[in-house]
């Protein structure tokens, strides 16, 4: 049926422009700037009410309303403040790529895609489903994408489209660790409580909290794993390994954005910078974003000397992409 529609809506027309790609792991704000630029009246993104039919997106927009009215507001499961229904942009994209990536499910999800790779299946579908979310959503220009696991992805994003914005969201290493486990223990007792949550989990292609989660990081020696529990050093772990790839691998990329989750919350001024460098009009009132509930934690805790290093460099890529016009 998706094949179908494509074939019988012109989409001819539409032209993807400056796509906006925003990644990160794992509770670094992605979800945060995901919902500040949704608001803005050029952009275009995947919703909650795409589901479960993402794949006929014309044929499904017509009635999903329907199927969804009643729905109301709620705090999604990770208990982190924010509040969701049928309407809240969603990271979607990722069931795309799992159709397209070899053995996807071990570790074709984060396997580091080069310029050179090539997967013609994939772009041509990928093209066809942006424009329809263009189309479905008003005949907008600017995609927008969520989607964390395409940090290992972006040199071929770039291939695809060579005007795409790309930004990267990171956050102090305690912090991401302490939250994350903070919400894996929360999916392992709802695991516990409801027999489909890891059904649910594996749809939607997360693999980093519950029982099904899945590492990119197996091992890391330069943390001193006695002032750790087993999760926290887990996390920790694959905070480096990510990282420090995306300061080895993408320091030449154009139109990179860099971003701490704590720049979003206490910078003043930091929206219009980010605005700016995705050359999208200053003049619009965006809604309040929501922000996650922050994690209180012993800020004399040992700070891994390594970790804080790659720490630093994000900054100072952050000070160098995202306010480089002052």
């Amino acid at each position: 049926i998706g094949e179908l529609e494509s074939l019988l809506i012109n989409q001819n027309d539409l032209k993807i422009e400056k796509p906006i790609f925003i990644c990160g792991l794992a509770r670094s704000g992605t979800t945060a700037i995901l919902n500040l630029l949704s608001n803005h009246n050029d952009t275009a993104s995947f919703k909650n009410k795409d589901l479960p039919f993402i794949k006929t997106l014309f044929f499904w927009n017509r009635i999903s309303n329907l199927f969804y009215r009643g729905v109301k507001k709620k705090e999604r499961v990770h208990n982190d403040g924010f509040i969701v229904d049928q309407n809240t942009p969603e990271a979607l994209e990722e069931l795309i790529w799992r159709d397209f990536l070899e053995d996807y499910e071990n570790n074709g999800f984060f396997n580091f895609l080069e310029e050179n790779y090539s997967n013609d299946k994939f772009e041509k579908y990928f093209l066809q489903q942006i424009k329809k979310i263009l189309k479905i959503r008003g005949n907008k220009k600017r995609y927008l994408s969520k989607c964390n696991y395409n940090i290992f992805r972006l040199k071929y994003i770039k291939k695809i489209f060579p005007d795409s914005k790309i930004i990267i969201c990171f956050r102090d290493p305690i912090e991401t660790s302490l939250s994350s486990v903070k919400v894996h223990n929360i999916f392992l007792n709802l695991s516990n409580e409801n027999r489909y949550f890891n059904k649910r989990l594996d749809m939607m292609c997360h693999f980093e909290f519950g029982e099904q989660r899945k590492t990119v990081a197996k091992e890391y020696t330069k943390l001193n794993q006695a002032q750790l529990s087993n999760d926290q050093y887990y996390y920790l772990k694959q905070w480096h390994k990510t990282y420090t790839m995306v300061l080895n691998d993408y320091k030449s990329l154009n139109d990179l954005i860099f971003i701490d989750n704590n720049t979003l919350i206490h910078k003043a001024g930091c929206l219009n910078n980010l605005l700016d460098n995705l050359d999208l009009d200053k003049n619009q009132t965006l809604d309040k974003v929501q922000f996650q509930k922050k994690n209180k934690y012993d800020k004399h805790l040992s700070k891994n000397k390594d970790l804080y290093e790659l720490y630093n460099q994000l900054k100072f890529l952050e000070q160098k992409t995202l306010f480089k016009n002052g």
